[in-house]
């Protein structure tokens, strides 16, 4: 029977973690935080994949720099070469013929454990059931063929045009010879699950899988027989890198090498060390890739003999706490087991810093590049203060303290404050060396977060109000009208904020020093950290970070996270540059104050465009596309994308920076909106264009 399966097909940019505005560095966020590679491939020495649950990085310089693209992922694909490649993921199969930079999708019911492709049409994939299929114009369309099997099948795989072979559970192996129009069964081998099947020309096969079974025809699939070659081990990537040298790579590190086209197999190395192996590939007859345990990739130069580190996705599965830079190349984090990662090129490699201390650290102050304190405890009765003045190389203990701590805030050089549990509170005027106590000011108070706009005035953050100093932190009084609080921070003497520690997602704002207090709801899930750089722009994080360009009045979404990934701290060096940290070892970074654009395609549009938004009417999140032509000699401008209510007053800016010729989309989150209608417009040096829009809650 053959049965014709149609496809809708549409074309997506790749979406990466960083068009969000914020690039994921290490660890992962919901479908992105198993830890685990399942698929590799390297077309040659600089270009290659990667593939994890729903993601994939790719390198062009040999592993030098990784891209990461969300939503395209799998461990079943199929790489022709560099630029063309077919991806299962999300029950779909996805194709690109330009490197990834972007996928048409399959949106079909072909669901296989396996793909393999003779050439840019003509492909195979195999699954449940006995299921195979085959297609003619690169995946469009699917011709559904009879293999006389129910058994599940696990890899399929093809010689030329007219000879292939699959091989599947209970023993099953598959054979071809008229282009998958009829299938022979052959039953001589009838023991364990077969995952790899792979022939070196048409008399010549390998089938292998689970319990130790490893199989060698010589023709052509005919009789089978036995390799005892001691591989006690589960096969994850068998392949010949010529007709007489091949390689077999186990779960947990063996390594089978034959010379002899398969006649003999000896132990070659053993790659235990890497941990679990996912997948091996090989780049070239020396250079190997492989996919490792916690998301690890490392390259061989010796045949898998031995094995350089490459790539982490995790430094750590500690939840990280807290994060500072003192300088865009420079900073520093801190994590819930007594460790800080330190960095000096902006956040792509970090090395780990012992700080002598099991404490949790919560928080981390830089003065300058070389001067440095953090503060930390157990949660309880038991804190320390460490100071640095070499950068972070060596750290040393200046305070222990019966209390645990949670913040310190230094306004110069010489003057700082502690804050903690049990209402501890310390300063020190001389640079951290001393500290003096001043507990029985706030009766036995869990104190989060400390701020001074000069010597004399400061704030501090307690779980159940807010609390003010005019005398240096000598004395203190609760704030009338304050709630309980989390961070608290003054962009100057008169303008500060606080988040809220008691109403979820509320974040208030004070214009007269802390007399009168405005909250805004910031979004569900937010009211953890805070950080703002001016009295307009700031940033709040939990399940997600959420931007504001207008003092907290209207707060964008900018990212959001999935179990078990929040944002525990962050920390921005001006309106653009910031990084954030969170739980399971989570690094985001941005280098555009979060904001972020979808590119639709590279293709150059013939004039601008702003699109209708879309669904229109919305509730509560929108995409607004817009098109940007080419011009000359500019090979970029600086576009302006405005939201404004039906007044037409400004209430937020969803995009504002230098593009290039293209086709773009972004999102509009309304959720703090009421209904009504809405204008957006594009706005350039010579070009403006205004639509409306509706949005019905």
């Amino acid at each position: 029977m053959k049965r014709i399966i149609t496809l809708i097909l549409f074309v997506i940019a790749s979406n990466t973690f960083s068009q969000s505005g914020w690039e994921l560095m290490y660890g992962g966020t919901g479908d992105t935080y198993s830890p685990y590679y399942s698929g590799i491939y390297f077309a040659n020495d600089l270009t290659g994949y990667v593939l994890g649950n729903n993601f994939y990085k790719k390198t062009t310089d040999g592993g030098t720099s990784w891209i990461r693209t969300d939503s395209i992922g799998s461990s079943n694909h199929f790489f022709l070469n560099s630029q063309t490649g077919w991806v299962f993921g999300s029950n779909r199969l996805n194709f690109t013929s330009n490197g990834g930079t972007s996928w048409s999708i399959v949106t079909s019911p072909v669901i296989g454990s396996s793909l393999f492709f003779l050439n840019e049409n003509t492909g195979y994939s195999c699954g449940l059931g006995g299921f195979i299929s085959k297609t003619i114009n690169g995946g469009i369309n699917w011709i559904q063929l009879t293999s006389g099997v129910n058994e599940k099948l696990n890899s399929i795989h093809f010689i030329n045009s007219n000879f292939g072979v699959c091989a599947g559970d209970w023993g099953t192996i598959l054979t071809t010879t008229n282009s998958g129009n009829n299938w022979i069964k052959f039953t001589d081998v009838n023991l364990g699950f077969f995952t790899k099947i792979s022939f070196i020309d048409q008399q010549t096969g390998y089938v292998c899988g689970t319990g130790n079974n490893i199989f060698r025809t010589t023709n052509a699939g005919l009789n089978w027989m036995p390799i005892y070659a001691g591989f006690n081990d589960i096969v994850v990537s068998f392949f010949f890198t010529s007709q007489s040298t091949g390689y077999m790579f186990g779960s947990f590190g063996s390594n089978f090498r034959t010379t002899n086209g398969g006649l003999s197999w000896n132990p070659h190395t053993n790659s235990s060390n890497l941990g679990k192996i996912y997948a091996v590939s090989p780049a070239s007859a020396n250079t190997f890739w492989c996919a490792a345990d916690t998301g690890t990739i490392h390259k061989s130069l010796d045949e898998g003999q031995n094995w350089d580190l490459v790539l982490k996705q995790f430094i750590t599965y500690n939840n990280l706490t807290c994060v500072h830079f003192a300088n865009s190349q420079t900073g520093y984090i801190g994590s819930n087991s007594g460790r800080i990662l330190r960095t000096t090129n902006s956040g792509i490699n970090w090395q780990s810093e012992n700080l002598n201390t099991t404490f949790n650290i919560k928080s981390i102050l830089f003065r300058n590049s070389s001067t440095g304190y953090i503060c930390a405890g157990d949660g309880y009765t038991h804190g320390a203060i460490f100071r640095t003045t070499n950068s972070g190389l060596n750290w040393n203990t200046v305070y222990q303290d019966t209390s645990s701590l949670n913040s310190i805030f230094f306004i110069n050089d010489n003057t700082g404050w502690a804050v903690g549990r049990l209402a501890a509170i310390l300063k020190t005027t001389n640079s951290g060396l001393n500290w003096n106590t001043y507990k029985h000011q706030i009766y036995n108070s869990i104190l989060q977060d400390v701020w001074f706009t000069d010597e004399n005035t400061g704030y501090i953050a307690g779980l159940s109000t807010l609390y003010k100093s005019t005398n240096g932190g000598i004395n203190w009084f609760s704030l009338p009208g304050s709630v309980g609080s989390y961070r608290v921070q003054f962009t100057n003497s008169g303008t500060g904020y606080f988040s809220s520690s008691t109403s979820n997602g509320m974040v208030f704002k004070t214009m007269n020093s802390g007399t009168n207090w405005i909250g805004y709801f910031a979004g569900t899930g937010s009211g953890g950290d805070m950080c703002f750089v001016n009295e307009q722009t700031g940033w709040v994080g939990g399940t997600g970070i959420r931007g504001t360009t207008n003092g907290g009045l209207n707060w964008q979404l900018q990212i959001s996270l999935s179990y078990p990934a929040s944002i525990n701290s962050i920390h921005f060096l001006n309106n653009s540059e910031g990084w954030a940290v969170g739980n399971t070892g989570t690094i985001i970074r941005t280098i555009s104050g979060g904001i972020g654009i979808t590119t639709i395609s590279s293709l150059v549009p013939k004039s601008f465009n702003l699109h209708q938004n879309y669904p229109n009417p919305f509730n509560p999140v929108t995409k607004i596309r817009f098109s940007i032509p080419a011009s000359g000699e500019i090979s970029s401008r600086v576009i302006s994308l405005r939201i404004y209510d039906i007044l037409g007053k400004e209430i937020t800016v969803l995009v504002n920076e230098e593009l290039k010729p293209g086709i773009y989309e972004t999102d509009w989150d309304a959720s703090n909106f009421s209904s009504g209608i809405y204008f957006y417009s594009l706005i350039t040096d010579n070009f403006t264009q205004t639509r409306k829009m509706v949005l019905i809650k």
